[in-house]
């Protein structure tokens, strides 16, 4: 048995951020988007916006950019993310890149502004500190962290609308707004805690608290709170003196996202035809309000597969790592498709559960729940269907999902940034009703589920969304169909849960170097099984029942065909890859992803 390498079905569009210029090439104005490509390397695309014709520019390195600034008319900035943190700076009269820059601590650039002295700055993950460009000199520079507190690893957004300061955002442990002092090159931290900074101008800086639901004002320069606290959901404006404020105000709609200027959205004068982003395509908006659609005009990228699902009717369905968007591949063609966005918040789909004539989703950030009936039209908030949204109590199915013995969809989640925590949810398949179980192992997520005959099992992580991952004791729980907890063991530190898988009544779960095999219905330990460590790669990335005698260790970069009960190994085969997640076909192949890479043994 080898593996076969399939091809790259997963495909998409995944714009995080865009910006505008006067090409120094044509004179023409231009329209730039950079595409994150999970698992690959991130491209821009720069559109013409009065031709519609497009280019298509690999980036030096990296994933892709959250930050994209035009300085100048000269140069297009970006500031990549997720695994290095560069800068590159591409020279658009040549459309060359300059050498480019990094500090060696930062994986992340956020969004980039340019300060009132000319040079431009940039916030960043995991350090939480503030980075300034120069420019001219073609230097960046680190200017420290922007918070007393351990845990903040996050410098986002940043604003840069007021002469001499850069105002931001420290998080997530202790959130927290910053006033950077750019002659003084001193950071100020300022505000209530758990603020975050949602205006800045030469008239006041907003801050809001989304848990609160309130809303701050302050002094620009001399960070003095002015006018009263607001509730954006009961707003009372009659006491509002400051006329800035008051219409601010008037104006404000609460959206949940704090991204700061020149984050997805390039600001546009009022009478010009501006350009924007709707998923896999972008729009051309006339100063009446009048939009036209358009396809984004490059090839839309091969981008890593996160999950795989098997239909039982010859269909593959995946998702892409960031996107929001799904795949089907048809195991006798190797013909594919992708499909629009499934939820309307960023991120991507975690868990794809096929049931009869339909598919269940759940999706990242927004903790939603989706029904999407692959035989009917596409329609955008219709089908495919939000049948839930857990925002923000908890936003990441970090288990993907399973079907239960009960026939329902069961996930686990983890809290919302900022907080530990975690939940269990069921989809009723017959009524879509979605159920959610909630502090079931207090201020823990949830790190891997499965389902058994009579009780799904789940274990928990010290990992939280934007925090420092704690090394604690964790549990391992077993749940009746009706959400009642039945059994919970707590692990101590030196045995990380991880992996599990369940064949009739023995459940495998990967407890720290080892796998401990427990009876399923009495939760008692039956064996340890421990296998050599190589240097191929890390051990024990994932479990799967193969079938009712046979389960697969992924160790070391080779499938470990183990028979079930005699626990000992029949067949080795190579993966050429870290496999945490696999299915089986109906012909007992098996499926993995490599990367954008879609492959199968047998």
């Amino acid at each position: 048995m080898k593996y076969q390498e399939l091809g790259y079905p997963c495909r998409n569009f995944c714009i995080m951020a865009s910006e505008r210029f006067l090409d120094p090439l044509d004179q023409k104005q231009k329209f730039a988007l950079s595409s994150f490509v999970a698992g690959g390397t991130g491209i821009i695309a720069i559109i013409d916006i009065e031709s519609g014709n497009g280019e298509r520019i690999e980036i030096p390195a990296d994933e892709g950019a959250w930050a994209l600034l035009c300085w100048n008319n000269e140069r297009l900035l970006v500031g990549t993310c997720s695994r290095y943190g560069y800068l590159h700076c591409l020279d658009l009269k040549t459309r060359t890149w300059l050498p480019s820059l990094k500090d060696e601590h930062e994986k992340y650039f956020w969004n980039l502004v340019e300060g009132s002295d000319g040079r431009i700055y940039g916030g960043t993950w995991p350090g939480g500190v503030l980075l300034r460009y120069n420019p001219v000199e073609h230097k960046l520079e680190n200017m420290g962290r922007m918070s007393p507190y351990e845990g903040n690893n996050y410098t986002r957004p940043l604003y840069n609308g007021v002469t001499g300061k850069i105002f931001l955002t420290s998080g997530y442990k202790n959130t927290h707004m910053v006033s950077w002092d750019i002659e003084g090159e001193k950071y100020t931290k300022f505000g209530n805690e758990g603020t975050m900074v949602k205006e800045a101008n030469e008239h006041f800086v907003c801050g809001i608290n989304d848990k609160s639901k309130e809303l701050y004002f302050y002094d620009p320069y001399t960070l003095e709170q002015i006018e009263d606290v607001v509730n954006y959901e009961k707003m009372n404006l009659a006491n509002i003196k400051n006329p800035y404020i008051l219409d601010y105000l008037r104006n404000f709609k609460y959206t949940g996202e704090h991204g700061g200027p020149n984050v997805r959205k390039p600001k546009w004068d009022p009478a010009e035809v501006k350009c924007g982003v709707a998923g896999q395509s972008y729009y051309i908006e006339q100063p009446d309000g009048s939009r036209e659609y358009k396809r984004i005009p490059v090839e839309a990228p091969p981008t890593a597969i996160l999950t795989v699902a098997y239909d039982g009717k010859d269909t593959i369905w995946g998702s892409s790592g960031l996107g929001q968007t799904i795949f089907s591949y048809n195991i006798n063609t190797g013909e594919y498709n992708n499909t629009l966005e499934v939820s309307t918040f960023g991120g991507e789909v975690y868990g794809i559960c096929p049931i009869e004539d339909r598919l269940y989703l759940t999706s990242y950030c927004g903790g939603d729940h989706t029904v999407y009936y692959p035989d009917r039209p596409w329609e955008q908030g219709i089908n495919p269907k939000s049948i839930e949204v857990l925002n923000p109590r908890y936003i990441r199915p970090h288990t993907r999902s399973v079907i239960g013995a009960d026939g329902n969809v069961w996930t686990g989640w983890m809290a919302n940034y900022g907080t530990y925590g975690g939940a269990i949810s069921k989809i009723d398949v017959k009524t879509d009703h979605v159920s959610v179980y909630e502090n079931i192992i207090p201020e823990q997520g949830i790190e891997s589920i499965v389902a058994g005959k009579n009780a799904v099992f789940f274990s928990t992580t010290g990992q939280g969304n934007g925090l420092p991952y704690r090394n604690i004791p964790v549990w391992l729980v077993k749940m009746d169909y009706e959400g009642n907890v039945l059994w919970k063991e707590e692990f101590d530190t030196e045995h990380k849960l991880g992996s599990m898988a369940i064949i009739d009544d023995l459940l495998f779960v990967k407890t720290g170097n080892e796998i401990t095999v427990f009876d399923a219905n009495s939760m008692n330990r039956i064996t340890v099984l421990n296998y050599q460590v190589t240097d191929n790669g890390p051990p024990l990335t994932g479990l799967l029942a193969y079938d009712h005698e046979t389960l697969v260790v992924f160790h070391c970069r080779e499938a470990l065909f183990v028979k079930v009960p005699g626990f000992e190994i029949i067949k080795k085969v190579e993966t050429g890859s870290d496999i945490r997640y696999a299915i089986v076909g109906d012909k007992k192949q098996i499926y993995f992803a490599k990367g954008s890479l879609l492959c199968k043994l047998g």
